[in-house]
């Protein structure tokens, strides 16, 4: 499937054309969102809303630190098992990649799937900058990577079988982490996860240990499946089923 959007490139042309291959990426000049390569990172550019300042992907120590922050600590209660440390996280609606940076941040090892081709460019650049930062360079090489994957047949990617799959779909008046010109642009290139629980009832196989889905606090269960427990904050809550 090709995507199409407005490319402006400022980089190499070698940059251009590896990304358009990878992702199988097209120019289409009336797009109103527009991808920006910059010769130092790549940016995107939404002209349906009043904002001046582009979206990327910025992986660094001091986002480490904020992440660090009790307001955080409810995400993480719902990730962590007792007394089980070296967990490997599934991260398969990686978005922006704000959560998984959370759950590096606290030690844990991620893999980042990201089924549209725009915010997996966005990802990957973060982690390409990322590698060249000598305050986080081995803690990304070590614990984070990206798989750009469309479909939902993640039991068929090469990779070790997770002890913990999250899920975090994007569905309306959601994204409490995100700005809303974030939330904008993102809702304006992916939509909502229509798809949002057949994937969970893919990812419930494959989990060693559980499965955890973040919600808007007095949504439906995903699939009508209730959870083993329900971990709440103000806004969402963290449904946990545990295999």
């Amino acid at each position: 499937m090709i995507f199409k959007i407005k490319i402006i490139n400022y980089a190499n042309p070698e940059k251009l054309i590896f990304i358009k291959k990878i992702w199988n990426i097209q120019h289409d000049h009336t797009s109103q969102i527009s991808l920006i390569i910059k010769p130092h990172r790549i940016e995107l550019q939404n002209n349906l809303i009043n904002s001046k300042k582009n979206i990327w992907v910025d992986f660094n120590i001091k986002k480490i630190n904020l992440y660090k922050l009790d307001k955080k600590i409810k995400m993480i209660q719902a990730i962590k098992i007792k007394n089980t440390f070296n967990l490997n996280i599934l991260d398969a609606t990686a978005g922006l990649g704000k959560d998984a940076f959370i759950f590096v941040s606290y030690g844990y090892k991620v893999t980042m799937i990201e089924r549209n081709p725009i915010l997996s460019i966005l990802l990957y650049d973060g982690l390409v900058r990322g590698l060249q930062n000598n305050d986080i360079k081995k803690l990304i090489k070590k614990n984070i990577n990206l798989i750009y994957n469309t479909t939902l047949n993640i039991h068929q990617l090469k990779i070790q079988q997770p002890d913990i799959i999250y899920l975090d779909p994007m569905f309306p008046t959601r994204k409490k982490s995100l700005s809303k010109k974030e939330i904008r642009t993102i809702q304006n290139i992916v939509g909502y996860d229509t798809d949002a629980d057949n994937l969970l009832l893919t990812c419930l196989p494959f989990a060693k240990k559980k499965v955890v889905v973040k919600r808007p606090k007095k949504s439906n269960y995903l699939a009508n499946i209730k959870p083993n427990y329900i971990i709440p904050t103000k806004n969402h809550r963290f449904d946990i089923y545990v295999k």
